[in-house]
This record gives structure tokens, C-alpha cells and sequence, in this order.
């Protein structure tokens, strides 16, 4: 999964509801013995619904783990299984048995394919999950790649800052930056400490002191344990003005060949996917930061939780289902699939019209 993930459902359950609605069987059993970590056979309360293949959710809380059916005996499975597991450890699954060992109807990499594809139409439908994401302007270019999450650019920052810090010592609440190189700050200034190795030091902060002969040192304030971290580098982000093409032209119609030092604007338009554009070519690598609403990750696994609150997970339900009604073969059922599409429709609009009453609208801007 790309990003961590929201509630408490996971693309277990959501399978194993869709697979009561397909009329399948899902796996609900029970280890009869403990297992330690390795490739074990050990005996099972049943094997109902299990084939070799089948990947199975063992166990619950800091143990949980998938493992992959490789042999299924009368009242046993063999499997590779990383952590140890007591005897009654719950062992659960949608595996989509129907037809496993001659002609399957779906199967799981199928199924969860549908769950995933389902909430990124739903996040592409109604943009709600935000990221900054932090990258640099490549030198020489004009047009910038947006990152593979992203679906929709709203805000764009660049920095004409972008000094490299050496170390960074928090005693009694006070940090003392050491840089590379001239940070150019003064007392007063404002700057954000970007991914340093100890992520505590992380933020927004206020120059208190930059004494003028020691311009690669300055101090500033900082709740926290007494500590010390290096890397990361210093910012200030400058908010970009959103034009178009034919505007910048229209200010300067050179503006494509134009070297710039720090950009000013941004443009989306006739762009390409997942790109966008800025004001000039700027001549330097300059820091840019990005607030974008997000899609999830293309694959899986039946421990992810979801991007969505889980009081949005049914509208993947109903998009997956669709999915899988939709497929070509015996079980096609188009009454089916309308039905379940309009569902998902339903639920995409109530959302939008959440999201409008508190005061956002599906392009995520407020």
C-alpha cells in the first residue's frame, strides 16, 4: 500500500463480504496446534473453502500475517509461516474456491485487483485524501513530473532556500543549526527543516539568533528532549500563482526559452498526466512542494487498510462488485452491475455533498 490507511477495515474483510454476495465460501477456521516459523504442516479446525494457493490471514494483533496455502490435507495445511502462532490462532480469508482446481470464476490477485482499481475511481471521483510531497524543479526543464500518486495539483511552493544542514543540537528547548553553507537568515526569519535523519527536529520554526560571524549558524526554539540529528536541508516556501499558458504569453511570449532563477507561477494546462509546468526554465535546482489529492496504491495486500474512512468503504464494495458482475463468462450479470454501479454513484454523490456542506468542494478546495 502506498500510504498508511484510515479505520479499521482491511482488504480481508471487504473481500470476505464481497464473497458472500458472489455466494462463495470464505475460510473460517483455527489452528488445532501451535506453529513456529518455517515451512510447517499443522493441523486445522477444517479446510473449508482452502486450496493450494490460497492465501490466508493467520492470526490477529502483532502476529497477523498472509501466508500462502502450498499443500491442504483432510484436516491439515502446510505453509511458510514467518511468525510463531499459539494453538485456536483464527485463520480466515475470501479465497474464492468455486471452480479453484479446474476453471476458477474469480480469483483472489483478481478480486483484490477490483478492490484497489475501486477506491482510486472513487478517490478520482471525489479528490478527499490530501499529501505534500517535496521534490525539485529539474534545472534547464519547463514542464515537472507531478508524483505517481497524485491525482489533482492544487497548491504548488517553491524556495529559493534550499541549504544543506550539517547538524542540528537541542539542549533546554534551544536547537543550534549548523549548514553547509550561508544560511542568508536573520532574526525573525521563518523556515521549515526538511527530513532530517531524526524526523523530531521536523518543522516550521523562527529564527532566534543568526549572530553575523558565523553565518552558517543559528538558533532557534524547539520543545523537546535534549538531542542532536544531521542531514536534511532548510526551506522557505513561497506560495506560486496558478496561471495558464496563454497568459504567460501573453505577459511575454518568450517565456518558454526564458532562464529563470526562482519561479513564480505554475500551469497545469496542456501539460500531459502527471506533469505540470512552470513560469520559465529555471537555471538551478530549486526546491518546489506540492499539496495534492492522492490515489492509492495499484496492488494490494489482504492486511492494507484503506486511504478512505471505512464510512466509505461500502462505495468500493459496491464498484468491485460491479467489477466482478461485469466480467465476461457464466456469471456475467448486467442487472447485477448496473445496479451495483448506480450504487457507487449514490455513494460518490452523498460524499461530494459532504464534502460541499463543510465547506470543500470535490476538488478539494476550500
Amino acid at each position: 500500500m502506498a500510504l498508511p490507511g484510515n479505520g479499521a477495515r482491511t482488504v480481508n474483510s471487504l473481500l470476505s463480504e464481497i464473497s458472500l454476495h458472489l455466494v462463495e465460501p470464505i475460510v473460517i477456521s483455527s489452528l488445532s496446534a501451535g506453529v513456529s516459523p518455517g515451512l510447517q504442516t499443522v493441523a486445522v479446525a477444517n479446510t473449508n473453502a482452502m486450496y493450494v494457493g490460497a492465501m490466508l490471514v493467520c492470526d490477529t494483533g502483532a502476529a497477523t500475517e498472509v501466508i500462502t496455502l502450498t499443500a491442504v490435507g483432510a484436516n491439515s495445511i502446510t505453509a511458510v509461516f514467518a511468525n510463531p502462532h499459539p494453538l485456536h490462532a483464527p485463520l480466515s480469508g475470501a479465497t474464492f474456491p468455486v471452480q479453484q482446481t479446474t476453471d476458477p470464476i474469480y480469483t483472489q490477485a483478481e478480486m483484490i485487483g477490483y478492490v484497489a482499481r475501486a477506491q482510486n475511481e472513487f478517490l478520482e471521483a471525489v479528490p478527499c485524501i490530501f499529501a505534500l510531497f517535496s521534490q525539485d524543479a529539474l534545472a534547464g526543464y519547463v514542464i515537472q513530473s507531478l508524483p505517481e500518486t497524485a491525482i489533482e495539483l492544487n497548491r504548488v511552493a517553491a524556495s529559493a532556500m534550499g541549504t544543506p544542514i550539517t547538524s542540528l543540537v537541542r539542549t533546554g528547548g534551544v536547537v543550534t543549526a549548523t549548514f553547509a553553507s550561508d544560511h542568508g537568515l536573520v532574526a525573525g526569519n521563518t523556515f521549515w527543516v526538511q527530513s532530517p535523519t531524526d524526523s523530531s527536529f521536523a518543522g516550521v520554526f523562527k529564527v532566534d539568533t543568526a549572530p553575523p560571524l558565523t553565518p552558517d549558524i543559528l538558533t532557534y526554539e524547539q520543545e523537546g528532549v535534549d538531542a542532536s540529528t544531521t542531514g536534511g536541508r532548510a526551506v522557505t516556501w513561497v506560495r506560486l500563482y496558478e496561471l495558464t499558458q496563454e497568459e504567460l504569453a501573453m505577459a511575454n511570449r518568450q517565456w518558454q526559452s526564458m532562464p529563470i532563477v526562482m519561479p513564480s507561477a505554475f500551469f497545469e494546462d496542456r501539460v500531459g498526466l502527471y506533469r505540470f509546468g512552470l513560469d520559465g526554465r529555471v537555471s538551478v535546482t530549486v526546491p518546489l512542494e506540492l499539496l495534492c489529492s492522492i490515489r492509492d496504491s495499484q496492488t494490494l495486500t489482504l492486511l492494507d487498510h484503506f486511504l478512505i474512512p471505512d464510512m466509505l468503504v461500502h462505495g468500493v464494495k459496491y464498484r468491485a462488485l460491479a467489477f466482478a458482475f461485469e466480467k465476461d463468462g457464466s456469471w456475467q450479470d448486467p442487472q447485477r452491475a448496473a445496479y451495483c454501479n448506480e450504487r457507487f454513484k449514490r455513494i460518490v454523490m452523498a460524499t461530494q455533498r459532504f464534502l460541499n456542506g463543510m465547506g470543500m468542494n470535490a476538488q478539494g478546495e476550500g
